[in-house]
């Protein structure tokens, strides 16, 4: 085989073990702005939340438990995670 038959691999490989190294501080964690509701609708969701049944586990669902319900408890722990990441 020809000795220069290689150069595209032996290209290709570098680039993509060069493109893998980090520049700067790799361990900065970007987290989304979270969205702000006013009093009203909080107080409104909160009356809606409480209509529902108890949350469904995250894996099945079992008679009278609301889906919704599991959600927003998920959803409200994610919110949680992001403010303590925004300190």
């Amino acid at each position: 085989m020809h000795k220069n038959a290689w150069m595209p691999f032996l290209l290709l490989l570098s680039g993509m073990l060069l493109s893998g190294c980090a520049r700067g501080d790799s361990s900065r964690v970007v987290a989304p702005t979270l969205l702000d509701y006013s009093a009203e609708v909080q107080n409104h969701a909160a009356d809606e939340l409480g209509t529902l049944g108890p949350p469904c586990a995250r894996d099945a669902v079992f008679g009278g438990c609301s889906a919704i319900k599991r959600f927003v408890l998920d959803y409200a722990w994610v919110r949680d995670i992001i403010r303590e990441g925004q300190k």
